[in-house]
């Protein structure tokens, strides 16, 4: 999207709705690209001056379906359930303990004009659709600012008082 902005401008409504569809899908591997692909509209709203009024209609709809994928899994609670217990009659061992070095995910791309992009260690890497709905609506909250809150305020009052 970065390079190629003006080419999508003549078709822009259909691709937006495609990306819609897409990120609301139950393949959550095809939702996961999808989801990404608001975070760079919004970033070329910011740096190459793209009208935020493309996106803007779709924000109606958008906003739920990003709500919807920061929900977490049931295995994501299910692996959450033992972190909330009490434990701190136990010792720690060293390797709890111990610092992590998490290094950046590098390519290897080897300039033939392919895209060869290294994706062995994606299953180490703990990017999930989740975070990239929370960081989509990060991004697009940064852009919309208020007018982001009629869209998302009722759906989050509604969400609170079904848990209430």
């Amino acid at each position: 999207l970065d390079n190629e902005v003006n080419a999508l401008l003549p078709n822009i409504k259909k691709v937006m709705e495609f990306m819609i569809t897409s990120t609301g899908d139950k393949n959550e591997e095809v939702a996961l690209e999808a989801c990404e692909f608001w975070t760079s509209v919004c970033e070329q709203q910011v740096h190459n001056n793209l009208d935020p009024a493309i996106l803007s209609s779709y924000l109606r709809v958008l906003v739920p379906i990003l709500l919807k994928g920061m929900v977490y899994s049931q295995l994501d609670l299910i692996g959450r359930m033992g972190a909330d217990e009490d434990d701190s009659h136990i010792p720690d061992r060293e390797q709890d303990i111990a610092p992590r070095h998490h290094s950046a995910k590098v390519s290897s791309y080897s300039g033939s004009g392919g895209d060869d992009w290294d994706d062995d260690d994606e299953d180490a890497s703990d990017w999930n659709l989740r975070k990239c709905s929370a960081a989509a609506l990060d991004t697009l909250a940064t852009v919309y600012k208020d007018d982001l809150l009629p869209f998302l305020l009722p759906i989050l009052h509604q969400s609170l008082d079904k848990k209430a």
